[in-house]
């Protein structure tokens, strides 16, 4: 069989290597556009957080895709060459404790302890929740171009090549895996995604390891030359990718009022991206005239989150159909 995934972000790459981890001696080959620092899931700051606008179809399934993908990246740690760490940091909220968790908080090994009155007056903004958190950083500057190498040892290919329809691939390839984020709105003509705008930036400061996440805001190590992410918006619906440059001063301001040495650095970068958000994230399989084919995407905020364990449901969707079909053709 020959077997292709469209897109290159970091679901498109951990379904090719689920793909490759379950059906070794397959003919697989990633075809996208964009790489590595061209993609949505570069600019990601990659903390492992699930947030409460990330839905699967059921409440079972989108909590176990979120703890396999904790114990997919926790596995990893050992390998430096893909980034991955272990990290803790702070939630803030003035409304409740509960605002301040997270869907994988349902994970036993992410550990949280809520903050008390006088831990929560260490801080310059006032906040009367918060909660610390130990979990994983994920920074896919590093981990896209480890899973593509690690990818291609696999006997893998990869086409360069923007996609415009599936029908094309149909008449090559068995099996087509949709990978490709917020492209899936219009390849799909579906209407139930839509784009979170958000735009980050990165400065270098050596003194920064822990994370704080409040309101809208958030300060995260990237975990590698001393570079820490400062964001960011969530701008639902909008395709502007333009940088805003008061939106960066906005940025600046709120988190050097949290942290105020933040006044002094420089910034390194400035980035904007249109997370794939979708009502319900599709891994569902769609048999055509001559393929199968299994998509995979609408992960919104949660794609570094979320990778590993709705590839694992996409290819488990492929691998029980093929079985099906395979038994079927027999009778």
């Amino acid at each position: 069989m020959k077997i292709c995934i469209v897109g290159a972000g970091v679901v498109g790459l951990c379904t090719a290597l689920e793909i490759q981890n379950q059906f070794p001696n397959l003919n697989i080959t990633i075809i996208a556009d964009k790489f590595n620092e061209d993609t949505t899931s570069d600019g990601a700051a990659g903390l492992f957080l699930a947030f409460d606008h990330f839905v699967g179809p059921t409440e079972h399934i989108t909590t176990k895709w979120i703890n396999h993908s904790y114990k997919y990246y926790d596995k990893l740690i050992k390998n430096e060459d893909c980034g991955i760490f272990r990290i803790s940091g702070y939630s803030f909220s003035n409304i409740s404790h509960n605002d301040c968790l997270y869907k994988c908080m349902k994970n036993d090994s992410v550990e949280y302890q809520f903050l008390n009155v006088d831990e929560l007056s260490q801080f310059n903004i006032k906040y009367k929740f918060g909660v610390k958190i130990s979990t994983l950083g994920i920074p896919c500057r590093k981990f896209l171009p480890w899973c593509i190498e690690k990818f291609k040892k696999n006997d893998g290919h990869v086409i360069h090549k923007k996609i415009y329809n599936f029908d094309a691939l149909e008449k090559e390839y068995d099996a087509i895996f949709n990978c490709s984020g917020m492209n899936a709105k219009f390849l799909c003509n579906d209407n139930n995604i839509y784009p979170i705008r958000g735009q980050v930036m990165q400065v270098k400061s050596t003194w920064i390891k822990h994370f704080y996440k409040f309101d809208s805001n958030f300060i995260i190590p990237c975990g590698y030359d001393d570079k820490i992410t400062l964001g960011g918006t969530y701008d639902f619906g909008s395709f502007n990718t333009e940088v805003n440059e008061y939106i960066t001063s906005s940025i600046i301001d709120k988190c050097s009022q949290f942290l105020p040495d933040l006044n002094n650095v420089s910034v390194i970068r400035n980035w904007v991206g249109l997370r794939p958000y979708r009502t319900v994230v599709r891994v569902e399989l769609e048999p055509r005239n001559s393929a199968m084919l299994i998509h995979n995407y609408g992960h919104g905020g949660c794609g570094v989150t979320a990778a590993p364990g709705t590839s694992l449901h996409a290819v488990n969707l492929f691998r029980d159909f093929h079985l099906y079909r395979k038994n079927y053709s027999k009778l």
